[in-house]
């Protein structure tokens, strides 16, 4: 959702609000029943209630409209300039090149990437589930090592941050032979 789509919706929820707390006062008789009637009987007659309410319709039109619909581009995770022109990389490629290199390093399980862009760099998250009787610490270090050097050599993408969650200790596996 756009900035100015969320400025509508709040002024709009705003305006809502308003009139819901005078529909829940108008019982109570904190508010004349004169009042009440004046107001009535000015939105029967006056043309700018009519325009307010084609507004309204016209708000809650566009605001459907920008909760239904994308952006329609593909969002890229990292755009480098070069001489000879512009090369994106998108979060999509980032996570395939970090479930290549997690993957291969020994008793690693079920992993899952999370990318977040930062200003200059990128930072990766990664969840996995690692086999019985491996030293954990000690395969974290390994995995962060790998995806960081993998991703900063072959994508050219300043890594700020690997951070890496097990899980769980990964079960009914077979430990590879090698």
């Amino acid at each position: 959702m756009k900035l100015v789509d969320k400025l509508l919706l709040f002024l709009y929820l705003i305006i809502l609000t308003a009139i819901f707390l005078f529909i829940i006062v108008i019982p109570t008789g904190y508010i004349p029943e004169y009042l009440v009637n004046t107001i009535l009987e000015g939105i029967r007659s006056a043309w700018y209630y009519q325009i307010a309410a084609a507004a309204f319709i016209v708000i809650n039109i566009r605001l459907m409209a920008s909760l239904f619909s994308g952006d329609g581009t593909q969002k890229f995770g990292v755009v480098k300039l070069t001489p000879e022109g512009e090369i994106n990389i998108s979060n999509d490629t980032i996570k395939s090149l970090v479930l290549r290199t997690s993957s291969q390093v020994r008793g690693v399980r079920d992993v899952k990437v999370f990318i977040r862009p930062a200003k200059d760099k990128i930072n990766i998250y990664i969840r996995l589930l690692i086999v019985p009787d491996m030293n954990i610490p000690q395969t974290v270090k390994e995995i962060q090592e790998s995806v960081k050097g993998y991703i900063e050599s072959i994508a050219e993408i300043p890594v700020g941050e690997v951070k890496v969650a097990v899980m769980d200790i990964a079960s009914g596996t077979k430990l590879r032979v090698e």
